[in-house]
């Protein structure tokens, strides 16, 4: 019952993390699925299935207490991309009960927040969310 709504599955660099369902919207053909605290936000240009490009996903993440230093990468207005290589929207059903569903991985140029080190860390996740 608890995951009625959803549920998100994110990897980076080996440590994986669980999250309840996230909120997704459309605007102007953009389509956002952030958490409830706006920590995470993912966008994408388009509101069908299908597989997109690096140029039309962007992330925003910034989760202390995520693994054992926490993650911080702002890439939200970029229009070159930010690393995502695969980016799947499998299921997109905006009817009654839809769900979204989306996988994605890549290498993203992003920081660690405690003991702060920068790098190009492997991300990778599921997300389903009911719309």
């Amino acid at each position: 019952d608890d995951l009625d709504a959803g549920f998100n599955i994110i990897s980076i660099r080996g440590e994986e993390k669980f999250y309840p369902s996230f909120n997704v919207s459309n605007d102007n053909g953009v389509t956002q699925i952030a958490s409830d605290d706006q920590k995470i936000i993912i966008r994408f240009k388009g509101t069908t299935k299908g597989v997109y490009e690096d140029s039309e996903v962007n992330i925003l993440f910034n989760d202390p207490d995520f693994g054992t230093d926490g993650y911080y990468i702002k890439c939200i207005n970029s229009e070159e991309g930010c690393g995502m290589t695969n980016f799947n929207v499998t299921q997109f059903d905006m009817m009654a009960n839809g769900l979204l569903r989306v996988s994605f991985s890549g290498i993203l140029y992003m920081q660690t927040i405690d003991n702060p080190k920068r790098g190009d860390f492997e991300m990778s996740g599921v997300i389903v969310a009911k719309l």
